[in-house]
């Protein structure tokens, strides 16, 4: 379920389009209103996804409260911008059981550069610890390209999201979305 059509980065993997519906993205209502449906369908683990969900981080603790009895689990796909502690730990007694991180490589630099944004890495990897202190599940997504493709750097990157505490590192290939960046 998409709770934002907005995203703070601009990089190329990213399918999230500043402006779409508006800016602000769906309506609470719509989304109290999609868990419950999707629910009813047997359909009980739902994804907060975006652009970035943590921009609607204010209103989450009273959605996902409103829809909890309905759902198994929540779980929130972010690059980890603004998400720390303080966010994620009252989203517990709501059915938080994980996170999904965007995390394009294993250097500050490359993910600063693939993301356009000074703090992505940092964000990212303070996102991945803060979810593991509180014993929520992490998964780590990341875009392979070719430099990825050397096998000593696929290993060092498959080993390096561990200490900070993810449990699960997806792969993706490489594809032609983006654009965000055209709707600055």
């Amino acid at each position: 379920v998409s709770a934002s059509a907005r995203c703070p980065y601009r990089g190329k993997p990213c399918d999230a389009r500043a402006g779409v519906g508006g800016g602000g993205g769906v309506p609470v209502e719509a989304l109290e209103r999609t868990p419950r449906g999707l629910a009813s369908r047997d359909v009980r683990n739902i994804f907060l996804t975006g652009g970035e969900p943590m921009y609607r981080a204010d209103e989450l603790p009273a959605l996902m409260k409103a829809t909890a009895a309905e759902v198994d689990a929540f779980w929130l796909v972010s690059t980890g911008w603004h998400m720390d502690r303080a966010v994620l730990e009252p989203l517990l007694l709501h059915k938080l059981k994980g996170v999904v991180i965007s995390l394009d490589g294993r250097t500050e630099e490359r993910v600063n550069r693939i993301k356009g944004h000074r703090d992505a890495f940092s964000n990212a990897v303070s996102a991945i610890r803060a979810a593991g202190e509180l014993g929520l599940l992490v998964s780590v997504d990341c875009t392979v390209d070719v430099q990825m493709l050397v096998e000593d750097e696929f290993f060092a990157y498959v080993a390096f999201p561990r200490a900070p505490g993810a449990d699960v590192v997806t792969f993706f290939p490489p594809h032609a979305l983006g654009g965000a960046e055209a709707y600055d």
